[in-house]
């Protein structure tokens, strides 16, 4: 049974088939005896059948936030999280419930032999494109990887381009848009070269089949998140 979780208030984008058929479908089929919530714990609910419930999420700190340690032991049976960072070196122990690995499902053809690719608007096709996928926040840490792009290539000499693809939690606000513009220039202006190659932001809410290809037309991905 899936039930969606839209805490962030973003503007619906358009659901792949195979997802419209499920929550069509989705009063149709009774509570399942274990509960999986895939969220953060703040947004996660009760089991209604009083059977195992598990919480599916991820930090991006060294260990679990002090904030959900009490919450996550208190309401949880087990907590799974995508890879092994997040469990290393007994980062887990302070949960004090069972934890373990459950990687992310990734249809590896899809993305290693995509069949169509976005023509991103201000990329030459002749331009090595380097792109990633962010939100605008200190843990993403945007303002390294800008920085370290901005040092290392020049405009004028070499044929490259740095796309960004920032989930908004407002993508229709103009304002907020300008703002990360704005914050893109600041961090050029302290690299202080004279000619700068290009950086793209792109803010916009897209179909997955609209991501999908966005993040095919990167020829590398790049992170600077810590």
């Amino acid at each position: 049974r899936f039930e969606v979780i839209n805490p962030y208030n973003k503007r619906k984008s358009d659901l792949s088939p195979w997802w419209e058929e499920q929550l069509k479908n989705n009063n149709n089929v009774p509570n399942g005896i274990v509960k999986i919530n895939h969220c953060d714990p703040q947004h996660a609910s009760p089991n209604e059948t009083g059977g195992p419930n598990i919480l599916y999420t991820r930090w991006d700190t060294w260990g679990p936030p002090k904030s959900w340690v009490t919450g996550i032991a208190k309401e949880f049976n087990e907590c799974w999280v995508p890879n092994k960072f997040c469990i290393a070196n007994n980062k887990n122990e302070s949960l004090n419930i069972p934890t373990r690995v459950i990687p992310y499902c990734i249809d590896w053809e899809k993305y290693s032999k995509p069949t169509s690719k976005s023509k991103i608007v201000g990329v030459p096709s002749e331009n090595i494109v380097f792109g990633t996928t962010m939100s605008w926040n200190n843990k993403e840490n945007a303002s390294d990887l800008i920085i370290a792009y901005c040092t290392e290539f020049t405009g004028d000499l070499d044929k490259v381009s740095l796309v960004i693809k920032i989930d908004a939690a407002n993508a229709d606000d103009a304002n907020e848009k300008a703002k990360v513009v704005s914050l893109v220039q600041e961090i050029k202006n302290l690299v202080g070269k004279p000619k700068m190659p290009p950086v793209v932001l792109i803010n916009d809410v897209f179909t997955e089949d609209g991501m999908d290809n966005i993040i095919a037309s990167f020829d590398v991905y790049v992170s600077a998140a810590r």
